[in-house]
């Protein structure tokens, strides 16, 4: 920094593609403070430095940032300044800021300039890369390619409707997840999510990959080109893009780096920025096609054997008095899903096994120094998802070994009332998430309580198991849920310091049904893994909860008891009974 005379580096926790989890050699942030958690900014002034992160990982980033002398800013909290403010504050007479143009989107950027007008800004320097002498090196794993019949639309196909949607302009895609849709292939450069680094382009007459020929077999390579792709090493993006000066170039403002748009502008190229919101690619994506849709039923069966089986087990484990951790839990997902599905290839997150007050904690994951013992007094939630060649899948299960207590099984049945009612919607075409957001939340808010996250978010096909563009959630999104779209569906409740309570399904938007009043709508529920009924006062719940829940549970036995030991299958029975 002060070789360059630069007074402010910003570290964020990102990488050039902004994936939801980075690769280990774009975790700057966590190498130099120290700090692991998934959420954070580090700014390195020349006297001092900072880090904010949110409420998840306060008592994390308090521990291990001891000794650093880094100042930990609970971001949210009254009277934590934001970086810029902290900028500002430590620099009132403006400075140099210096930051790797590949780790902030244009519309970040614009944003930061507009508030930080008195600085200057220098964004072609990876300064990193300059003091992290060991820095792990970017994957060249081999990318593997999704059948058309499993796809259910073919590559060209597919960057024919793009093109057209943006009426035969060159349009640039920095996405992975967008990248390897358009392109039916998956990768394995960062965890949970099966993606390859790439850039591409969708042009009139074919479509441009740009990516590490060391990942392509010949094989993808043949039958790539044969569907009118150009496949060029990524490190060309720019050459190749001179042959767009003084022309028009579509790119996503949110989704493209800085650095990458400042070379593309001084290349002499008309950058015009696609509408904020839903773009073509994003809904073409999240709008499944009905071999996916299959695809994911499948990957549902599969899963729920597996969940089954680890319920069974676990509750064997806690009823001969074995002692069975938070993280023995969490190992055990993949182990079981691993055992029983030979098409089994990676969690699609990091797997949430969090018991008793540890529950509370919203986005909790075990760790060494958080692991405790799960016994029988007390809920114990599970969060885990898991890709297979065929489908994703996500789930939330909150389970009590014990006997519950009246208030436990008041809130318990309060949010399972919420998942049925939002599974059970009839709506209309055209309808948002937000409109129905509310299902979910009355029974709990009609009792004085709510949660803070969304009620359901997209989930990708074998691909990031948390996808737009639609949602499920309180604040206005405009996007309309349409038929193929899959999401979660996950009310929940947090009692501070006791427990947390949450239940998710994946469901599917499908036709119902046409009337005089036009379209209607209707949920499939895929996800098929029992419920916890020893938790459920049944005395809430109407007639048509309960013939939705009965279904629900007969359902999940018929579908997984033939794959189930004689034992397994009794436990089964037992635990999709209900009053």
């Amino acid at each position: 920094m002060m070789s360059q005379h630069i007074d402010a580096y910003l570290v964020p926790t990102v990488d050039p593609h902004f994936s939801e989890y980075t690769a280990e050699h774009w975790k700057s942030r966590r190498w130099l403070s120290g700090f692991t958690g998934s959420a954070g900014t580090l700014v390195v002034g020349n006297a001092t430095a900072a880090l904010w992160t949110d409420s998840r990982y306060f008592v994390q980033a308090q521990m291990q940032l001891q000794g650093t002398d880094i100042q930990l800013q609970k971001q949210g909290e009254e009277g934590t300044p934001s970086p810029e403010a902290w900028l500002q504050q430590h620099y009132p007479k403006g400075g140099v800021i210096g930051l790797d143009g590949r780790l902030i989107s244009h519309r970040d950027f614009e944003q930061l300039q507009e508030e930080l007008s008195a600085f200057t800004f220098v964004i072609d320097v990876d300064l990193v890369d300059q003091v992290w002498k060991d820095r792990p090196i970017l994957s060249v794993a081999p990318v593997w390619q999704m059948t058309k019949e499993q796809a259910g639309m073919g590559v060209m196909e597919k960057w024919q409707a793009v093109s057209e949607a943006y009426d035969g302009k060159p349009y640039l895609l920095t996405a992975l997840d967008e990248i390897a849709w358009l392109f039916n292939i998956r990768g394995n450069d960062i965890a949970y999510n099966p993606v390859c680094t790439a850039f591409a382009l969708v042009e009139d007459q074919q479509a441009v990959l740009f990516v590490d020929a060391r990942k392509i077999s010949p094989e993808i390579k043949a039958s790539l080109e044969s569907e009118k792709v150009l496949i060029l090493p990524y490190e060309s993006l720019f050459e190749y893009c001179q042959f767009y000066k003084n022309q028009t170039l579509i790119y996503n403002a949110s989704k493209t780096n800085q650095l990458t748009y400042a070379t593309l502008q001084a290349m002499g190229i008309h950058l015009v920025a696609e509408a904020a919101g839903a773009s073509p690619v994003s809904l073409m994506k999240a709008c499944k096609t009905s071999a996916e849709v299959e695809g994911f039923r499948l990957a549902m069966l599969e899963d729920g054997v597996a969940w089954t089986k680890l319920l069974f087990w676990l509750d064997t484990q806690l009823s001969t008095g074995v002692s069975v951790t938070e993280m023995q839990v969490a190992e055990a997902f993949a182990l079981f899903r691993k055992k029983e599905c030979a098409s089994y290839l990676d969690e699609s997150f990091e797997p949430i096994v969090a018991y008793a007050e540890h529950g509370a904690i919203v986005h909790y994951e075990p760790t060494p120094e958080t692991d405790c013992r799960i016994e029988r007094d007390a809920f114990l939630l599970m969060d885990t998802g898991a890709h297979y060649s065929f489908g994703t899948t996500d789930t939330t299960r909150t389970w009590h070994f014990g006997i519950p207590t009246d208030e436990e099984k008041r809130n318990y049945t309060l949010v399972l009332q919420g998942m049925i009612r939002l599974s059970m919607a009839h709506f209309p075409k055209g309808t948002r998430g937000a409109q129905l957001d509310m299902l979910a939340r009355q029974p709990l808010m009609s009792n004085g309580m709510s949660f803070a996250h969304g009620t359901g978010h997209g989930v990708g096909h074998v691909l990031c198991v948390h996808e737009g563009p639609q949602s499920i959630r309180l604040q206005e999104n405009p996007v309309l849920l349409q038929p193929g779209m899959i999401q979660s569906n996950e009310p929940a409740v947090y009692i501070t310091g006791k427990y947390g309570i949450r239940i998710e399904n994946l469901i599917h938007v499908q036709k119902s049904e046409l009337t005089a009043w036009g379209e209607f709508y209707a949920f499939e529920t895929l996800t098929l893994v029992p419920i916890c009924t020893s938790a459920v006062d049944f005395s809430l719940l109407s007639v048509q909860e309960k013939e939705f829940l009965q279904k629900y549970q007969d359902q999940v036995f018929n579908k997984l008891s033939p794959r189930l030991s004689q034992e397994e299958t009794k436990w089964l029975s037992i635990h999709t009974l209900i009053a």
